[in-house]
């Protein structure tokens, strides 16, 4: 008989079947298991949380499930829901967070869940497809951008009322973020639109129509001066105020991610290998120009395709197609590039940086079961599952 630690197995048939039986019995509070975390979809969020002192990040899924990463390394499980999370948002005032559920045809929801009690808050039903889902910076309000004929939804975050503070029709929005005022808000809808709203207020707002139309992981960066998207294998820069491009960057399988407003994003080259890189903001002969430099190489060996990163105290996160999750360490920041020239072409690759290229390993911080589970039992609360070869013995944290 082998005994096999939480922190080195994940039985999804096992985990999938026993918690959407206790889900469906009570779909009120999350079914939890202590495994390792390793998803059995797409990752589709990873949330730092700054509220917690115990709780370093939280991860979502396509699977239903939602994994509690500690500040120890350990890590819980709990299924939220039989459809998948396609988006997340975290409160940035309480221990909450937000959730798009959809099947894929005609349930459309946001959920908040309590995470600390994991313990369902509230539920609103959407009529169609979310695009965008946020917090305002203060947490009054959550935010989601719907393909629906309402427009932009404004949920009051403590009690699920829909509000109504800006007048104005907000139509596909697939990027809405406040200022930390609360007091107006900037967003990119699918058309290429960017609006400059003003909340509570009557204030007819600016509206930008010449930007690129159809940008995915569309980020605000730069003190609000810079939106990045994209689109076609290539990220597109643009001024927020004029709606033009100011650079784009061709790229393999590019994710955007920010730190403290800057901009960064991972381009994976290979199965073995991508980099890291960063847009810096250079003066040259023709005024402002963004420039991408390589900030660190990263030895990610995987099969699986990244498609979420982002930084985590002094970690970076990649979390895959696949629902494995990697981390490396978020190296000191390079010297910024010097001046380029003003011929230089607008479109480019990203540029070799002018310091020592620094190279990090990604360590797996999941692991897949090798061997099929074809049943399972509890006897005693000690959970068995039985293999083809093996009977495998597993020790579980008690349910808190």
């Amino acid at each position: 008989m082998k005994n096999v630690k939480l922190k080195k197995i994940l039985f999804t048939t096992l985990l999938c079947f026993c918690s959407l039986f206790a889900f469906a019995q009570n779909s009120q509070n999350a079914q939890m298991r202590s495994i390792n975390c390793r998803h059995n979809g797409e990752i589709t969020g990873i949330l730092q949380n700054s509220i917690s002192k115990n709780v370093n990040f939280f991860v979502t899924s396509k699977d239903g499930f939602i994994s509690v990463w500690s500040k120890d390394g350990t890590c819980k499980q709990y299924q939220i829901s039989a459809n998948q999370l396609k988006l997340s948002a975290i409160n940035p005032q309480k221990n909450e967070i937000a959730l798009y559920e959809t099947d894929g045809d005609t349930i459309h929801k946001i959920v908040v869940w309590d995470v600390e009690k994991f313990v369902k808050k509230f539920s609103i039903d959407i009529e169609d497809s979310v695009l965008s889902l946020t917090y305002s910076k203060k947490g009054t309000y959550i935010i989601a951008g719907t393909s629906t004929e309402s427009g932009t939804v404004f949920i009051n975050a403590n009690n699920g009322n829909l509000e109504n503070p800006i007048k104005s029709s907000m139509n596909m929005m697939a990027f809405v973020e406040t200022a930390n005022s609360e007091k107006g808000l900037m967003s990119y809808s699918l058309t290429g639109q960017i609006g400059s709203y003003s909340l509570n207020s009557k204030t007819e707002p600016k509206i930008v129509k010449n930007a690129i139309a159809g940008l995915e992981q569309i980020l605000l960066f730069g003190k609000y001066k810079y939106f990045a998207g994209i689109k076609n294998d290539s990220i597109f820069l643009i001024d927020a105020k004029t709606g033009k491009t100011k650079n784009q960057i061709a790229a393999v399988n590019p994710i955007l991610f920010t730190v403290n407003d800057e901009l960064f994003y991972f381009d994976q080259v290979s199965n073995k290998n991508g980099n890291i890189n960063k847009i810096f903001e250079i003066q040259n002969d023709n005024g402002t120009k963004l420039q991408s430099e390589l900030f660190e190489t990263v030895n990610l060996v995987t099969n699986n395709k990244v498609c979420k990163v982002s930084k985590v105290a002094e970690k970076i996160i990649f979390g895959t197609t696949e629902g494995a999750l990697f981390a490396t360490d978020f190296l000191q920041d390079s010297t910024p590039p010097q001046t380029t020239d003003a011929n230089e072409n607008k479109t480019d690759n990203a540029n070799s940086s002018s310091t020592t290229n620094k190279i990090c390993d990604a360590t797996e911080l999941t692991f897949e079961l090798s061997q099929k589970i074809i049943d399972a039992t509890f006897i005693q609360e000690q959970l068995y599952l039985l293999t083809n070869n093996s009977i495998l013995q597993i020790n579980e944290d008690k349910t808190e």
